[in-house]
């Protein structure tokens, strides 16, 4: 059996993590390794459990997600979804953390988005963003591939997805 993807789950609310966390250990690929309430112990936590994948919410105590994202890929880039209620497509917020260097944004669940399937569409992108690998270099962070396919199809792929995100979040498309 392949090595499991995991996965830090960084959100101020408990019952956000209690429920995120029960909902994503239903997938035998993923482990969630930690929580954390704010930023700065997710800092501690990613240093310590090496996680292959933070899950980052943007509205939390003592620093913001967005701030933190950005100091995170100036200092241990590595794989980034913005799991908020704050990023509704369209939104500046979205836009902002894609180009922060957020690998995708997923609302949290409510009226429009059940928590099932914000569960399901969520897994599959942990799944890819966990084949992603970032590196500093020359200052400029850049995506290096990994994983079971080529280097420029992991590029390609997640080049492509963040193109049509951020004409999606722009209100260009309907597709996300």
């Amino acid at each position: 059996m392949a090595e499991k993807i995991k996965v830090l789950l960084v959100d101020d609310s408990a019952v956000v993590r209690e429920v995120l966390t029960a909902e994503l250990s239903r997938d035998p690929q993923l482990v969630i390794v930690g929580t954390a309430p704010d930023a700065f112990i997710a800092r501690d936590k990613i240093l310590k459990l090496a996680p292959d994948v933070v899950l980052l919410d943007i509205e939390m105590p003592r620093m913001d997600g967005l701030t933190f994202l950005r100091r995170l890929m100036h200092y241990r880039p590595l794989p980034v979804i913005i799991v908020s209620s704050l990023t509704a497509p369209g939104g500046r917020l979205a836009l902002e953390a894609i180009s922060a260097g957020a690998i995708d944004v997923v609302c949290k669940p409510g009226p429009t988005l059940p928590l099932a399937e914000m569960t399901e569409m969520l897994t599959v992108k942990i799944k890819a963003a966990a084949e992603a690998h970032l590196e500093r270099r020359g200052g400029v962070l850049v995506m290096v591939g990994g994983g079971p396919r080529s280097s420029e199809d992991i590029i390609q792929s997640i080049n492509d997805g963040r193109a049509r995100r951020m004409r999606f979040f722009a209100g260009l498309s309907d597709e996300p």
